[in-house]
């Protein structure tokens, strides 16, 4: 059985995250995330606890605050923190968490993270032995890539994101302050803005690009979608699929959730990516599937 897994945004959305085919929600803690859909303080996990518990829910964690030595004291807190808290997976992409987590004695689920990363068998076989209990693949190989690598591994053992924004840079320097910086500007509440864009030299469209505290991330112009690609996906034997929302809403994390089992039921997946074009009004894309990374950025010169 697959884990569909769905950033979430808000805790009234869990109902309808349980009747719409998601079997797992994916939370941002003000404590130790960034670049997640939404942060939640200690009150609200606390409540989204008790609610997944309710709903019969799984509830994944994201711990990918950046970690330096000097962090290490309060790495120890945290899982002292998450001892109490116990979510069903923690999402991480520091060795430092999945050697904390064990150390503290975590029984959570442990879930390598690394975005751009992870896009070969081997890479995917040494993160397994070194204790992750899944590995998430890069979002920016082809899909043949992506099979071959599922074919080398237990791809029940693999995530793979099939909708959502796409990072493409992560970056810790504040990129957008200082642009503002050198051209005399600023903006209120720049690290709760998610509607800024840029536009690389080497690339036409404009790229959505965030900065929070812990530093910038530019994301790919287009809004993933995987319905022409989703039942060959699932015959690989993929184990654990994500939907990420952090540009959209809980309710278009929906749509796309709905609008993959009717192709998974037999529907065609032009006619219905057709239909949630209409009803989101998104830039949908094909991501990386069909062609690299490389060649895009060719196309842009």
């Amino acid at each position: 059985m697959i884990n569909w897994i769905a950033a979430l945004q808000q805790l009234s959305s869990l109902q309808r995250m349980k009747e719409g085919g998601i079997t797992t929600v994916r939370v941002g803690s003000e404590r130790c995330s960034w670049r997640v859909a939404a942060r939640f303080d200690d009150e609200e996990i606390e409540q989204l606890r008790q609610r997944c518990g309710e709903l019969g829910m799984r509830w994944e964690l994201v711990v990918n605050r950046p970690i330096e030595e000097e962090d290490l004291p309060w790495l120890d807190k945290l899982m002292s923190q998450l001892c109490l808290w116990r979510p069903d997976g923690i999402v991480f992409h520091d060795p430092a968490v999945l050697l904390s987590a064990r150390q503290a004695g975590l029984d959570s689920e442990l879930i390598f993270v690394s975005d751009t990363l992870m896009t070969n068998a081997w890479d995917v076989r040494r993160m397994r032995e070194a204790g992750c209990d899944r590995v998430a693949l890069s979002t920016e190989i082809t899909l043949q890539e992506i099979m071959d690598i599922a074919a080398q591994n237990d791809a029940g053992h693999l995530e793979l994101q099939v909708h959502g924004a796409q990072v493409c840079a992560v970056s810790r320097r504040p990129l957008i302050s200082s642009y503002l910086q050198l051209r005399g500007r600023t903006l209120t509440d720049l690290h709760q803005r998610r509607d800024l864009r840029i536009v690389e030299q080497t690339r036409q469209e404009a790229m959505p690009i965030l900065e929070e505290e812990e530093g910038t991330a530019v994301y790919a112009p287009w809004i993933l979608n995987s319905l022409p690609q989703i039942a060959s996906i699932v015959q690989a034997g993929f184990g654990h699929l994500f939907l990420e929302g952090i540009f959209g809403s809980d309710q278009e994390v929906l749509l796309a959730r709905a609008a993959m089992a009717e192709v998974l039921a037999g529907a065609e997946a032009q006619t219905v990516l057709c239909r949630l074009r209409e009803k989101t009004g998104l830039p949908y894309g094909n991501g990386y599937y069909d062609r690299k990374t490389s060649l895009t950025k060719e196309e842009g010169r």
